[in-house]
């Protein structure tokens, strides 16, 4: 009926903020592991300041645009809520398994 849009609209975005809040949690473990990788590929003198300031490069640059991209997208409704939402975390993932794995070959 008339109402039909606007139920499937707040269950949209109630699916969305439900994948949102998941992905904040596993959030904090992607960053973690970005920040071990890219601490571990700094020479070890250079793991202090350094590789604290490196570690949020990927997370700004990378995490939160496409994060605050992929939200909107999913709101509107353009892509399905998960893509939207964990692709940030998966990309930033894929980036510190890519430098974790560049640090153990040294």
């Amino acid at each position: 009926g008339r109402d039909g849009g606007a139920v499937h609209l707040l269950s949209r975005l109630a699916l969305v903020e439900l994948h949102w809040r998941l992905a904040a949690a596993v959030q904090t473990f992607v960053f973690g592991l970005v920040a071990a990788a890219v601490a571990l590929s700094l020479p070890v003198r250079g793991r202090r300041l350094m590789g604290f300031f490196l570690s949020f490069l990927p997370v700004l640059l990378v995490h939160f645009p496409l994060a605050l991209a992929g939200r909107q997208l999913a709101d509107r409704g353009t892509v399905p809520a998960f893509v939207g939402v964990w692709a940030a975390d998966l990309v930033l993932l894929a980036i510190g398994v890519v430098l974790l794995r560049r640090a153990y070959v040294r």
